[in-house]
């Protein structure tokens, strides 16, 4: 036996131990501690893709059926259709011919100045070709509105629901349109940027199937959701509606009955997001007359709010912005005669809003400075 072969089989001979089983775990531990943070940041990155989907097909929606259904939004600002329809509520509307619209149907006419009424349908009387003449009274009305309205198209509502409409103008606003462009902008950048997997990942591991079919999906869901997301650009805006005719005048029925009498206010003040306005009436007979308090917003869109003759105070909370700063707008009182537009209208005064987030309102009421 040789040397050689008698040193490999002696039992004194060093032996080389196996590596144990859990010799890798060290280096097998950073790994999923990595992972970890990996599979959260493609949760969230697929959360975010989503989200984005969703709220495209929304606004895709909208302007499909605004497209093809003559669909309108509107959001309420006023009360005179209440207690079913309150300020702020959005109302979904359809464009029918004015000759469609009965008695009981509520419907939205634009008027020429741009002014939008909706109100309920008392009469419907055609006057010639397309065209009807329909009286309309708000339901917290105690008259129908000053004259008929002479129109040959109007929006029928559908549906409504309250408080909703604060929400929808919100996002309608110029703010939320611009976030919203970040927003497509960010999901154009967590659609496409490559994770840090697949960047560290070797060239191999990522051209099997299953890598190729998650790539491809996560761009496509990305890709939509960036396109949807875009749609809200064309999604119709909704459109504010007032609740009474709008026209002020000064006017005498003859030289018998003289001019209406013109109100006074004595005191405007403000509690939060509501107005009171206190005033006075010269002593002339208001039998045949009532008193209205108009208020409107900036884009000249008025309401009415009739109260009995011999109130001395009316208070009433105008619709706002769930983020309004600084947004200003007159309010008067007059005296006006059933069945006509003959007001006598006050002086004016003007509410500004200080600060306006959701129901936490400041304002103030001044006499308008010419």
């Amino acid at each position: 036996m040789s040397t050689a072969h008698h040193l490999a089989e002696s039992p004194d001979a060093p032996h080389r131990a196996d590596p144990p089983d859990d010799a890798t775990e060290p280096a097998e531990a950073p790994a999923r501690a990595t992972a970890r943070p990996g599979r959260m940041r493609t949760v969230l990155r697929e959360l975010l893709l989503t989200l984005g989907a969703v709220l495209g097909t929304l606004c895709l929606l909208s302007a499909l059926a605004a497209l093809l259904f003559g669909i309108t939004p509107l959001v309420f600002q006023s009360g005179s259709m209440g207690p079913a329809i309150e300020t702020g509520a959005l109302g979904i509307a359809r464009d029918i011919p004015a000759a469609d619209a009965r008695p009981g149907d509520v419907v939205s006419v634009e008027l020429p100045t741009g002014v939008r009424i909706t109100h309920r349908v008392v009469s419907s009387t055609p006057v010639g070709g397309d065209r009807v003449s329909l009286v309309l009274r708000g339901d917290a009305n105690g008259v129908d509105d000053a004259e008929p309205y002479v129109v040959d198209r109007v929006d029928l509502l559908l549906t409504s629901v309250n408080r909703v409409g604060y929400v929808v103008s919100a996002l309608a606003s110029p703010p939320a349109l611009f976030l919203g462009g970040l927003l497509a902008g960010l999901l154009l950048m967590v659609a496409f940027a490559p994770t840090r997997a697949a960047r560290s990942a070797a060239p191999e591991a990522g051209t099997g199937p299953r890598r190729r079919h998650r790539h491809a999906a996560g761009g496509a869901l990305g890709l939509t959701a960036v396109l949807l997301a875009g749609a809200g650009v064309v999604a119709p805006p909704p459109v504010g509606t007032s609740a009474a005719f709008t026209d002020t005048a000064l006017a005498t029925a003859s030289a018998a009955t003289g001019a209406l009498p013109v109100p006074t206010i004595t005191e405007c003040t403000t509690s939060g997001a509501t107005v009171t306005l206190k005033y006075t009436v010269p002593a002339a007979s208001l039998t045949q007359s009532g008193i209205v308090a108009t208020y409107g917003t900036g884009a000249a869109v008025t309401s009415t709010a009739p109260v009995a003759a011999d109130a001395r105070t009316i208070s009433f909370v105008p619709a706002s912005a769930l983020l309004d700063v600084g947004s200003s707008w007159p309010v008067t009182i007059s005296t006006v005669l059933a069945g006509t537009t003959w007001r006598g209208t006050s002086q004016s005064y003007t509410v500004t809003t200080l600060l306006g987030v959701g129901n936490l309102v400041s304002r103030t009421c001044r006499p308008t400075t010419p």
